[in-house]
């Protein structure tokens, strides 16, 4: 639901009462004729099709008053309603025909507004109307400003931080699923509404050919016990509808608070990753300083004293190509945080087609609540602690959740540091509980 209660009342009202005489015309962002009715066609002399699909400013508006039409339908396209103005539209002789609008904005399903429909009706109708118009009393909708909480930047995350954004996402999920079946009521209820209507549309059509031409200003006491009972049904449901709404749009509310704390979290990961990818650069440049230094020292050495030192034995190189295919657990070659190759084992491990794991962050498949950890390992090894296993949690494409533990290794990628990880089963979380 995107109207107000003061739209869905205003509309009950005026097609309850003078239904065959409203004029409706819709336009677009582009101020395009989109809805052109059977009354526009009375009272204007155009037909549908030359009507439809053409600049409303070319042919419908005065020059004289195309300043406050722009000016009104500018107010509407900010997502304003306007009710009771008087504006002209010139008919097919060029003729001026003073109109009362009534005039709101329609919003598509993504929230964004893609009609402005205008109805109205004749002046000369609407002063010698005899029927008395109910009117509802206005009431103005509020809407609730939503507060967009602070972000701080912390260097340390702890890891009670990734459970509470797991807690947030089935929450948002059950908050969605709560949404869809309010969406679904609130339909029925405006089915149901739309029938009631066109049914006292045909009840008065039939009265108004039963009547004399001498009673037309005439209502029998049956009819106004009628029009009563008709009018308080309206207001019943018209009620009911507003509570909904104001349900549904603090549930909005509370899932926008919670995709903005989501959003904060993500960010604050990738510039934790970041900065780890640079801490991990700096440390090879200067390894590589290092060495480059020690190899002077070394001839250095060599020269004053004339002994042939043996260079220091490099570390031995594990080349994956021909290892990965027969190792029998899941093993993957990792360049920082990036998969650059696996094995079938691994990719059948989380139900992945291999072309779809490459080039692709390790961390993407390891649960929130457990990347701090991981976060935890990697300084570790940077501060130049020797750890070479850690327990996590990886999450298949189905969603399941398999507990894990990897034993990483040295090896090299193309010529650049890498590390070759050993992946082992310990227990699914589902084995678990």
């Amino acid at each position: 639901m995107e109207k107000t209660k003061k739209e869905i009342k205003n509309a009950v009202i005026k097609n309850s009462n003078n239904i065959q005489n409203n004029i409706v015309i819709s336009i677009d962002t582009n101020k395009k004729i989109t809805k052109f009715n059977e009354e526009c066609e009375k009272v204007l002399g155009f037909t549908k099709k030359e009507a439809l699909y053409q600049q409303i400013f070319d042919f419908l508006i005065p020059n004289s008053y195309a300043k406050k039409w722009e000016h009104k339908i500018n107010f509407l396209q900010k997502n304003k309603k306007i009710d009771d103005f008087e504006l002209p539209l010139l008919d097919k002789n060029d003729q001026e025909v003073r109109i009362s609008w009534s005039c709101f904005p329609v919003k598509n399903a993504y929230g964004d507004i893609a009609n402005i429909n205008l109805v109205g009706s004749l002046i000369t109708l609407i002063k010698d109307e005899s029927e008395a118009v109910f009117e509802f009393p206005k009431q103005e909708t509020k809407q609730k400003k939503v507060e967009i909480p602070k972000v701080k930047h912390v260097e340390k995350e702890k890891s009670n931080n990734f459970k509470e954004l797991n807690k947030m996402i089935k929450s948002l999920k059950r908050k969605n699923s709560e949404l869809d079946k309010k969406n679904k009521n609130l339909e029925k209820n405006l089915n149901y509404l739309k029938n009631r209507l066109e049914q006292n549309k045909d009840k008065k059509d039939k009265k108004r050919k039963i009547e004399k031409k001498s009673d037309k200003n005439l209502q029998s006491f049956s009819e106004i016990d009628d029009t009563m009972i008709n009018k308080q049904e309206y207001e019943n449901m018209v009620h009911e509808l507003d509570n909904r709404e104001k349900l549904l749009n603090k549930l909005e509310s509370n899932l926008m608070k919670d995709k903005e704390k989501i959003n904060e979290k993500v960010n604050e990961f990738k510039k934790w990753r970041k900065k780890l990818e640079s801490l991990e650069t700096e440390i090879e440049n200067r390894q590589k300083e290092l060495i480059s230094k020690e190899k002077l020292l070394t001839d250095k050495i060599e020269s004053t004293r004339g002994i042939t030192i043996d260079a220091p034995k490099e570390q031995k190189i594990v080349k994956y190509h021909d290892i990965l295919d027969k190792i029998p657990d899941s093993a993957v070659v990792i360049h920082r945080g990036i998969l650059k190759q696996v094995n079938d084992s691994f990719a059948s491990l989380i139900r992945y087609n291999i072309d779809e794991i490459l080039e692709k962050s390790l961390f993407d498949f390891i649960i929130p609540e457990e990347l701090s950890e991981v976060k935890e390992f990697y300084i570790n090894r940077l501060m130049g602690v020797e750890v070479s296993t850690f327990e996590t949690t990886l999450l298949t494409k189905d969603n399941d959740e398999i507990l894990v533990e990897i034993n990483t290794k040295p090896t090299d990628f193309n010529g650049k540091k890498a590390e070759i990880a050993i992946i082992k089963t310990i227990k699914s979380k589902k084995e678990e509980k």
